[in-house]
């Protein structure tokens, strides 16, 4: 069944080009692979394969009856071509159907896109229809844009607290030479107490009612 769907796929591509450009020369398809909406079958066989890793076989066995009620639901939907990857013999096969956005097929218009290579194509992902694309993309938008935001109130707050400990402390005068000038000792005895002295002075700002 699927070899004849493919040549009259094949087929109906050529007669098509041949009808639009009869002076240009023949189209050559060199091979038809199809795509399926089997998205769920695709994921239960990551999900069996993780379980035959971890040896839960009582899993791999609950994975192999869900697989077979899937099929058993609607077969026909999953053996159903949603889309095909066409392969062709010359570039001028290509380019003569990558500059058309539709096809006649069947009677009815089939659209035409260039494919991605096939190392950049998401199998599973191939089955999803608008909505699930369009709810997915608002999704990843709204994700970033949370992830966004956050950074830069982390950023914000992170510039906020360094440019008020460096108003805080007086770092114009570098610390050798205060140590030099009072010496280590005394030099310690006047940090601790700015230390004391700008802690006590946050305590009076964050409850300015204390002590009266």
């Amino acid at each position: 069944m699927g070899l004849r769907i493919k040549g009259f796929i094949a087929k109906s591509l050529e007669e098509e080009h041949k009808r639009l450009e009869p002076e240009g020369q023949d189209l050559r398809v060199a091979e038809i692979n199809f795509f399926f909406k089997n998205t769920p079958l695709i994921d239960m066989l990551k999900a069996r394969a993780t379980a035959i890793n971890g040896k839960n076989w009582n899993k791999v066995k609950q994975i192999n009856q869900n697989m077979t009620d899937e099929v058993q639901k609607d077969p026909e939907a999953i053996c159903t071509p949603i889309g095909a990857f066409v392969t062709f013999h010359d570039e001028y096969s290509y380019n003569a159907m990558e500059s058309k956005n539709s096809i006649e097929l069947g009677g009815s218009d089939s659209k035409l896109t260039s494919a991605p290579e096939p190392t950049n194509i998401i199998w599973e992902n191939l089955g999803f229809d608008i909505k699930r694309r369009f709810t997915s993309i608002v999704i990843m938008i709204v994700i970033s844009l949370v992830i966004v935001i956050c950074s830069f109130s982390l950023m914000k707050n992170a510039s906020n607290r360094v440019s008020y400990i460096l108003d805080k402390y007086d770092a114009s005068v570098p610390c050798e030479k205060l140590f030099k000038f009072y010496g280590a000792d005394r030099a310690e005895e006047l940090a601790a107490d700015e230390f004391l002295y700008h802690a006590k002075l946050e305590e009076i700002d964050e409850d300015p009612d204390d002590g009266v």
